[in-house]
Parts: C-alpha cells; sequence; structure tokens
C-alpha cells in the first residue's frame, strides 16, 4: 500500500536534513514543504499539528494522518516500515 509522505522542513537545520537524508536513503517517496518558503504550509502545520515544528513528517494512511514530530530514526522506521 502506498501513502502520501509529507515533511515539513526549514532551512539550516541538521534535523532536517537528517530526516531527507533518511527518507532517500531508505527508498521513500515523499514531498518537501519548507516553511521558510511558504506561509500557507505554517498554518496548515499549526492547525493539523497544533504546533510549529521542523522536521514533522506526515504519513497520510486512507482517512487518517500518523505524525512524527522530530527526527526520530525509530519512529520513521515503524510509522513506514510497509514502504521500506
Amino acid at each position: 500500500m502506498f501513502y502520501h509522505v509529507k515533511l515539513y522542513t526549514i532551512s539550516n537545520s541538521e534535523h532536517c536534513t537528517s530526516a531527507i537524508y533518511w527518507l532517500n536513503k531508505n527508498g521513500i517517496k515523499f514531498e518537501e514543504v519548507n516553511l521558510d518558503k511558504d506561509d500557507d504550509a505554517k498554518e496548515d502545520l499549526v492547525e493539523l499539528t497544533g504546533q510549529l515544528s521542523a522536521p514533522t513528517l506526515v504519513i497520510a494512511k486512507n482517512t487518517e494522518n500518523e505524525i512524527v514530530i522530530g527526527f526520530d530514526p525509530a519512529e520513521y522506521k515503524s510509522h513506514l516500515k510497509d514502504q521500506i
């Protein structure tokens, strides 16, 4: 099953860079949304999570979203295990 994966990032963030690297290394297709360049995305993220934090990984599974705030490889793997 394919999920839509979106990663909210900010520029010049070591944690965001690590998240991008991990997703690419594991062959996960994802959409990157840079919060520094997209004010509407900031509003969307706050509405979705109640906070403005990057990196934030949003995995759309059917009608529900799974959200991981911060970069945590174990959490990423847990949520994306059937995509790796």
